[in-house]
């Protein structure tokens, strides 16, 4: 006989159903925002601009810049630029040497700017959203897991249940057929028989009502089980529930 024992199910439900998965989906966005709000303050930025006059075959000017912008995540910026400039009319203050001009510098924020600002406040945030996110989602799967075991053990419950009915019937109609024996031998009363027939009667009404719960239970398990293409399927027939994982 197949069986599904309980943590396989747990781990299937928690893995593929689709509460689970949409919760999931709530934590990656999340991530992606954090990610999203990292950038601006801790990925290196390159610039680079190339300006150029002429007039006639005649140089103006030729002004070439180009940086590479370092943030840190305390908000002080480190940068390394190069800039050269050429052409009879260039500008008094952008004159650089012929083989132009590396530039170093450090920027460091003042007062309140330099514990927090605008990128580093949505950093903040994104990564409280984040927080908010992770617990929002543990408690949908909890939830989920957790109505997923009460099923688990009605379905469990209904199957011993089931099991006990079914031996309690086989028992009664052994006793039937023993008495009736007796009864044709002369050795019981015809009474007996009846007493026992009726027994026999209370214990078939309890498994049908067994089965019936049983059918019932195991709808209700089917319903928490997808592949993992999201698609439900529902529970191969003669499939029961079993605690050994639990041992």
């Amino acid at each position: 006989v197949a069986a599904l024992d309980f943590a396989a199910f747990r781990t299937q439900v928690a893995a593929r159903h689709p509460v689970a998965r949409q919760a999931e989906l709530l934590e990656a966005r999340a991530s992606a925002e954090v990610l999203a709000a990292k950038g601006p303050l801790w990925d290196p930025v390159l610039t680079g601009a190339w300006t150029r006059k002429a007039f006639a075959e005649a140089g103006y000017y030729n002004y070439v810049d180009a940086a590479l912008k370092m943030p840190t995540p305390v908000g002080v910026e480190f940068k390394l630029g190069y800039e050269r400039a050429a052409g009879r009319f260039v500008n008094p203050d952008r004159l650089t040497p012929p083989d132009g001009l590396w530039v170093a510098s450090v920027s460091i924020p003042i007062g309140q700017g330099m514990l927090t600002d605008a990128r580093r406040n949505a950093l903040a945030q994104a990564r409280g959203l984040q927080d908010v996110a992770t617990a929002e989602r543990q408690a949908v799967v909890n939830k989920l897991l957790f109505a997923a075991a009460k099923d688990y053990a009605a379905w469990y419950e209904a199957w011993r249940r089931r099991a006990v009915a079914r031996e309690g019937l086989e028992l009664a109609d052994v006793r039937y057929r023993f008495v009736q024996r007796r009864f044709e031998d002369g050795d019981a009363a015809a009474i007996d028989t009846v007493e026992a027939g009726l027994e026999r009667q209370r214990r078939l009404v309890a498994a049908l009502e067994a089965d019936n719960d049983w059918f019932g239970t195991t709808q209700v398990i089917s319903t928490y089980l997808w592949d993992e293409r999201a698609v439900p399927f529902d529970l191969a027939p003669g499939v029961v529930p079993t605690l050994a994982g639990l041992a």
